[in-house]
């Protein structure tokens, strides 16, 4: 298969990991692969390394603003129609990806071209976003072939069954288990000395995501305030990450009395350190799902509660990380891990399991193998679906 995945840009996030995983995973098995994106960054920001036969083409060699670079985007589908046309499947992710596949397809059309198959997969499933935008993403989803929700979500799902020639298809997040093991006690302190944690921290609990709206980072200072309430030892807080929210997340640890507490080592290149010093991972959960980071906690060893973002959902054995909406019990839970090693070690062997069962690129992949089959099948019988 050629397989081109479109994305805005290799800074650091949870789409970015799943687009390198997948690419990596699809070279590796003989398959031509190609990502697109909006403009170069610093490969710094690269949480993981492309293969080296993977080809990347940017739309713009310059960075363009946040609304400047969709409007290079027609120019380059023009000058590069023919080489559209010659890919099999054109996998969009975020609203840039999105508006990327809706403009080649309608570009192709119209100039009676061959047209790809277009997948979308929607890494906004299960957060709240506004009506606004919501509408502006039904608008895109339809012109697909198929969407993928990387999390369970009843709102696009019904949706979606308005469309019965779209295929959707729920397939969570997965990354390289290899690469993520539990560390032992004295490198956990090792990685405490080098994050410069105060001496008297009894227990850290650390969280790592981009500073935006959409991560909501001002949810989990209620929590951070009921554990400190309840704990007579000292405990610290991490919260990783850069982004517009910064500044007022700072405000808010003033706010709550916790500017001693909290410690914000800004933008993380390498989340392993912080996620391993950590005795408690806190992430976001919609429904039973939660996003790279979360998994990546889980396969290193350090036990991970969840804030819920459905407000109605209610834990079930199916959860293989509890969370709660409410700040109290999900830091009564949090207490109750870190006070009793038994029920510690438990949490941490049941989510590494299930982590390492059911969160794998090779899984995943493995997911979007059938699909793009399905779709291929479906227009080209006598493809080579082994390459």
């Amino acid at each position: 298969m050629k397989i081109t995945h479109i994305l805005p840009l290799f800074t650091q996030g949870g789409a970015q990991v799943v687009v390198i995983e997948l690419a990596n995973f699809f070279s590796d098995n003989g398959h031509k692969v190609t990502v697109i994106a909006a403009s170069p960054v610093n490969p710094k920001l690269l949480r993981g390394a492309l293969r080296p036969n993977i080809n990347i083409h940017y739309i713009s060699i310059s960075y363009s603003s946040r609304f400047l670079k969709y409007f290079k985007m027609p120019i380059w589908l023009w000058k590069n129609r023919f080489w559209i046309k010659d890919q099999d499947i054109l996998h969009c992710h975020l609203t840039y990806g999105a508006v990327f596949g809706v403009l080649a397809k309608k570009m192709l059309s119209s100039m009676r071209l061959r047209i790809p198959k277009i997948v979308e997969t929607y890494h906004a499933a299960g957060m709240p976003i506004s009506k606004i935008i919501k509408w502006f993403h039904k608008s895109l989803m339809v012109h697909k072939d198929a969407v993928v929700l990387m999390a369970e979500d009843k709102y696009w799902k019904r949706y979606l069954a308005n469309y019965p020639k779209l295929i959707c298809k729920c397939i969570p997040n997965g990354i390289s288990i290899s690469n993520y093991k539990p560390i032992n006690y004295f490198k956990k302190n090792m990685y405490r000395k080098q994050l410069s944690i105060p001496h008297d921290c009894k227990f850290l609990i650390t969280t790592v995501s981009r500073m935006e709206s959409d991560r909501k980072p001002w949810l989990y200072f209620p929590v951070f305030a009921e554990i400190s309430s309840i704990f007579e030892q000292k405990v610290y807080f991490i919260m990783a990450g850069d982004g517009k929210e910064l500044n007022r997340t700072k405000l808010l640890a003033m706010e709550y009395g916790l500017e001693d507490r909290v410690i914000f080592p800004g933008l993380v290149l390498d989340p392993k350190p912080i996620i391993s010093a950590a005795d408690i991972y806190i992430t976001l959960c919609s429904g039973r799902f939660t996003g790279i980071s979360g998994i990546e906690s889980a396969l290193m060893g350090v036990p991970v509660l969840g804030i819920q973002l459905f407000s109605k959902y209610l834990v079930n054995s199916k959860d293989w990380i509890w969370s709660s909406d409410n700040p109290l019990n999900l830091a009564n839970k949090i207490v109750q891990i870190l006070k009793y090693p038994k029920v510690k070690k438990k949490t941490i062997n049941k989510q590494r399991g299930y982590a390492l069962l059911n969160c794998s690129t090779k899984k995943m992949s493995s997911a979007y193998y059938e699909l793009y089959k399905t779709l291929l099948n479906f227009s080209n019988n006598k493809i080579n679906l082994n390459k």
